[in-house]
Formats: C-alpha cells, structure tokens, sequence
C-alpha cells in the first residue's frame, strides 16, 4: 500500500520578522521556499506524487504533501527528506563561513557554535500515513492529526549562549562583527570590508550564524535578492518607486552615479545628506556638497512634475480564510474526492501565484513572496489601492473547482501597515501580521485591515469587508483620496468631524445611542462636507450628497471609531502620493 507524507520545515514567522531590512526579508523567505524545494525534489526522487503545493511556482509554502509509491518504506523516506535538508543547511551554512573568514580557514570553536545555532534552529517535522486500501481521504487526515500533535508537543533544546547577541534576531550570540562591542562571546571573529562589503555587514552590526546567513545569501544561492538589489534595495525604494518612475531617468542615474557602489536609496532624502551619514557609509565628504546641489535639482523637477518624495510605504499580508478546512475537504459534497480537489486547487494557486509574480513589479511594489494562498509584499502608497483591489479581484474560487457543500465560496484577509521608511522593519511587520489577525477575527473574514503608523507615534487602523453590501470601501477611499489630491474637497471636514465626534464619545460608558449618534453624524457630515467642498454647491448638490451617502453607508458598518480612522487615512494618503497618480490608479 502507498502513504501520504506531510512534510514541514520551520519556524516562518518568527524568522521572517528577524530582518532590519528589505533584502533580509526577502532572503529568508528565499531560504524557507529554497528548503522545501529540495525536500519535495528529494521525495519525487523516490516516485512521490506531490499533491501541494504546485512545484513550478517561484515561491513553495514550507511544507508539502505527497502520496508515496507502493514497496517503499515511508518512514526511511521520511528521513531521507529531512537528512536532505538538514545537508543543505549545513552546506549553504559552510559556503557563507568561508566567505565571512576570507582567504584563512574558519577557527574550529567558530565553526563548532556557528553550525551549532544553524542545526538547533531550523524545526523540521514530516508524518506518514499508511492507506489502506488505498484510501487517501483517512491517511490524509490521520496525518494531519499527528502532524499537529507533534506540533502541540514542540520540542526544543536548552539554549546555553552568554554573551553580545546578534543584531539581526536577538536570539543567538553574534559571531561576527564589523566594529568590535562589548560583551562579544570569544570565538567571535571581526570581519574586514575587503572579505564582505557593508552591503552584508554594516558598520556596529554583530551577527549570528543565522543572521550571516540571511545577508550572504545571494553569494551562495544564485537569485536571492536579485528583486531587492540596486533599485530596490531598502524601504526607502519602495516608497520612492512612482516618484523616480515619473521623473527623467538621466537626472536620477547621474545623482546615483555621485556616490558609486555605496549608494542607498535614503540618500534621496535630504535628512540623510550629512556629515556623519557619509563617514558611517564610507563616502568621501567632496561628495557632499554635489549630492545636495543635485538632489535639489530632483526634488524641483519633481514639483514641476506633481510628484513627491514621500517617507512612507506599506507591508502587505494577505491569507486565504479557511485554508486548513478548504485543503481537508471539509467543504466538499463528497469527501471522497479529496485528493483530485487538492491537485486542482494546487495548480490554480499555482496559476494565482504566477499571475501575482508578473503584477506585483515596480512601481506598484515589490513582491517578497507568494505560495499561492498567502502573500507578502511591499506596496508603493500610489499603487496601493488599486493593488489591494486587483489582488482580491483575482483570488481564485475554489467553489469552481468541484461540488462543495451549499453557500460555501473561498475568501481571502488582509492587514496592511503603512509605516515611514525608518520604522524598525520587524516591528512593521509585526504590525501588518496582526492587522490581518484583525481582519480575520473583527471583520468577519474577506475583509482588510488598514492601518497607518505615524513618524509622530499616531496609529490609525480601520477594518471592513471587502464588500459592504453594494460598497465596496477602498474604491470610496481611492474616490474620497483622489478628491482630496485635486483640492475638490478640503480635508478640514475630516478633521472637525474627528475632533468634534471623538469627543462626544464618552471614555467609559461607550458611545451614545445608536440612532441618536447616526441622526448626529448626519447633519455633522452634511453641513461640514458642504463647508469644505470647492467647488460650486448648488450645481454639485448630487455629487455631495452622493458622497455623503456612501460614507454614511460605510458607517454603518461599524464602530464610530473605525470610521473616523478610515477618514483619517483617506487624509494621510493625500498628503503622500503623487498630485497626478492618485491611489486608484
């Protein structure tokens, strides 16, 4: 009889989120798809039907399954997979430590602890399941109940390290350094420029074995980063992608060009034009004085243009609903059919997959990593809108793909944080990670949560369904935005009906009665809208009360407070995209 194989490898969010930037990111979601890849091709190897995920998609989840031939033993397989893996780690592990030790051999207590924290991090775990009878519906789930069994019961080992720790995860202890700290463990080892440039080392940055990893990764795996390299090499390029599209490509090579191999794209931002900036990034201070004369040439073309140099960008996290119930066919008419609804539904997240990779491309964004069912990426603000909405557009119908139980259809969350280019990374995404939990448990499922952190400290965060009835809000918000931007509307409306509503909100009893605060924010809406509108009020009396109705719609369906943040949103991404590109373009 054959089996089902359930495979994974892990930690993912708790190492995806150790990164201080962009490429870090990227490179540990490069790592973990990387990982699967080899431990799917070493099960085909042995004949295995890989059932999820689809193989010929850039990025793999980090876990597969596949149903094992007749005449095999599943658990030597098993092992075999893992001991694949685990031979990769320490083989891309031993690339890296040649490169960070340069022309000398690694000292053998730096190469004991440095493979050491690779061995006891990565958490690989894979079940069998024999069907009997062919049955591949209760191997399947028998499988699945083991799996998260072992799950539940996570097992770990002491983790004795005292010492400096790596600057990257926070975890281990650093291993290497560029400039030498205190409390560093002995068999740390500093690591020149001419051995790795600061592109994987920066000046006061200690790192772990894990850390290494993660930066050095495109020296020993090719691809990695290659999205991430010169033009979007950091957050700043995100936030910027529209703007430097928009302005003459000549103007924008020569100012690049002033600064050689050491140019970072903060440096478009006048705050980072200083002094102490080009010691720290070793670059010569004759530069100074051209840089500022040419960057203030960009920014006036830029003007002339309607473009802006905005400081913000935004993370997006988006997860299919129910996935788990979806993949055990707990949704099928006939369960029996599980195995040939899990091939279809593998190859259409594969063909959602493929079409996200060739959309998500500057200046819309960049993608960090898509398996089909989830997606990471970073988002240009003047794209952002307009990206949310074709992203949810395409999302695949699972219904489509056989007979499932009555009223059931596929949906998919989002939590999106917009964040300035110098927010710590981890802690951005940690922000967009739980927008989306927000979206799941306080909009009900197929439903975004937007939420914006300030350079100041203010965080504003709304939460809707994709559809409310006949309104769909983020195509009101790209509306209200794109009235904002061409100064059809004044923004002060939006600012006294959040001034003057939050404080009719009582601290502690809650808000006043439902109807009263509707009948409230009614005439409230009206009157200010029709202050702030400059147009002509008579002849657009429909237009404004138009508007002024599909806000009142998107009020109703929720908590005061969440409307308020919507509308202050709205304003915020008016001050920061392009006078001429809107966000619902």
């Amino acid at each position: 009889m054959g089996a089902v194989l359930i495979f994974t490898v892990g930690p993912v969010q708790s190492f995806l989120v150790q990164a201080r930037k962009a490429r870090d990111l990227s490179a540990g979601s490069r790592l973990l798809s990387h990982l699967c890849r080899v431990a799917a091709d070493a099960a085909t190897g042995y004949g295995a039907d890989i059932i999820f995920p689809y193989l010929k998609n850039p990025s793999l989840p980090n876990r597969f399954v596949a149903v094992l031939p007749e005449g095999l033993q599943p658990a030597v397989i098993g092992s075999v997979v893992e001991e694949a893996v685990r031979g990769e780690v320490r083989r891309l592990g031993g690339l890296v430590l040649n490169r960070a030790c340069g022309a000398s051999p690694p000292d053998p207590v730096l190469k004991q602890a440095f493979f050491r924290q690779l061995e006891t991090f990565f958490e690989i775990c894979w079940v069998v399941a024999g069907m009997e009878d062919g049955d591949y519906l209760k191997a399947y789930l028998r499988a699945e109940a083991h799996l998260e069994a072992i799950k539940t019961c996570r097992a770990f080992g002491p983790l004795n390290e005292k010492g400096r720790k790596c600057s990257l995860s926070g975890e281990h202890n650093a291993l290497f350094f560029r400039q030498r700290r205190a409390y560093l463990c002995p068999e740390a080892q500093e690591v020149a420029e001419k051995v790795l440039s600061r592109r994987y080392l920066a000046e006061g940055e200690c790192l772990g074995a894990l850390g290494m990893l993660k930066r050095c990764l495109d020296l020993v795996l090719p691809g990695t980063a290659t999205a991430f390299r010169s033009t979007a090499a950091s957050t700043a390029a995100v936030a910027l992608m529209a703007t430097l599209d928009g302005l003459p490509r000549e103007m924008v090579e020569n100012y690049r060009e002033l600064f050689g191999d050491r140019f970072d794209d903060h440096f478009y931002y006048e705050e980072n034009l200083t002094p102490r900036t080009f010691e720290r990034e070793g670059i010569p201070l004759d530069v100074l004085g051209k840089a500022r004369e040419t960057r203030a040439e960009l920014e006036e073309e830029a003007e002339k243009k309607g473009l802006r140099f905005t400081r913000y960008y935004a993370v997006l996290c988006m997860d299919a609903d129910n996935m788990g119930k979806w993949v055990r066919g707990n949704f099928l008419e006939n369960p029996e059919e599980l195995r040939a609804f899990q091939k279809a539904l593998t190859q259409t997240l594969g063909r959602y997959a493929d079409w996200v990779h060739k959309y998500l491309v500057p200046p819309r964004g960049r993608l960090v990593y898509c398996g089909g069912d989830d997606v990471l990426a970073f988002l240009n603000l003047n794209h952002l809108l307009s990206v949310l909405e074709e992203l949810r557009r395409q999302f695949p119908a699972y219904e489509e793909l056989g007979p499932v139980k009555s009223g059931q259809h596929s949906s998919t969350s989002c939590g999106i944080c917009i964040a300035h280019y110098k927010e710590p990374l981890s802690e951005v995404l940690s922000r967009a990670r739980h927008a989306e939990r927000e979206a799941k448990e306080r909009g009900g499922r197929d439903a975004f949560a937007l939420v914006v952190l300030k350079r100041s400290g203010e965080i504003h965060q709304a939460v809707y369904r994709w559809t409310c009835g006949q309104l769909r809000p983020l195509v009101l918000l790209a509306r209200l935005v794109r009235l904002l931007v061409e100064e059809k509307v004044s923004d002060r409306f939006i600012r006294h009906l959040s001034g003057e509503f939050r404080y009719l909100k009582p601290p502690e009893s809650g808000s006043v009665a439902p109807a009263s605060e509707e009948e409230i924010l009614r005439a409230g809406l009206n009157r200010l809208l029709r202050r702030a509108w400059q147009g002509k009020v008579k002849e657009e009396e429909t237009a404004i009360s138009e508007l002024a109705g599909e806000l009142l719609t998107l009020y109703a369906q929720g908590a005061l407070e969440n409307f308020l943040s919507y509308l202050e949103i709205a304003a915020f991404l008016a001050r920061e995209v392009n006078s001429n590109l809107a966000p619902g373009d």
